[in-house]
């Protein structure tokens, strides 16, 4: 300061923040034909700076926790889950997209929810982590409609020869007392 001023304590705040969401993706498998014992293939790309990595709860190899999967940006990773299960993929920034396609579905008939873009028909999903945690579902049906009102079809056809049967015993019960 000039002139004899007194100096005071300046206060400078520094703000820096690197936000980071999380995408989980989590199969389900539904329908009265459904096999709860089904696993599926997913294949999954996450898009961000060369170089950058990503933590998942992934086990590689069977492994158990702690020897979890680290993906790197631009590559493709293969998941396989089973129903109810999911795995997390941790720190992606805002500028960061994943797609996600499930290879193979067969008898299935694939709905995915909580992706910003979904395809069903091609079992893919993408979008990015911008402002909130993504948690993307997909949930294979498998359902057959249970045949109902069996007796109501052939109902008709059992009358028609339980009435077939009483008119040819009164018929031929009456000719047989007229010789």
């Amino acid at each position: 300061y000039k002139d004899g001023a007194t100096s005071k304590a300046a206060s400078i705040t520094f703000n820096n923040q690197y936000t980071t969401n999380d995408l989980s993706l989590k199969k389900v498998i539904a329908g009265n034909q459904g096999n709860l014992g089904d696993t599926f293939t997913f294949k999954v790309t996450i898009s961000g700076v060369d170089g950058e990595k990503y933590a998942t709860d992934y086990p590689v190899d069977g492994g158990t926790a702690g020897f979890e999967l680290v993906l790197e940006s631009g590559q493709e990773y293969e998941f396989t889950l089973g129903h109810n299960d999911t795995v997390h993929i941790y720190g992606l920034s805002a500028t960061d997209t994943y797609t996600i396609v499930e290879t193979q579905a067969d008898g299935y008939t694939t709905t995915i929810t909580g992706a910003d873009t979904m395809t069903e028909s091609t079992r893919t999903s993408s979008g990015n982590v911008a402002t909130a945690d993504d948690n993307v579902v997909y949930t294979n049906t498998k359902q057959v409609s249970t045949p109902t009102g069996v007796v109501l079809n052939i109902a008709p056809y059992i009358a028609m020869v339980a009435l077939a049967g009483v008119l040819a015993f009164v018929f031929l019960r009456r000719r047989h007392n007229n010789f």
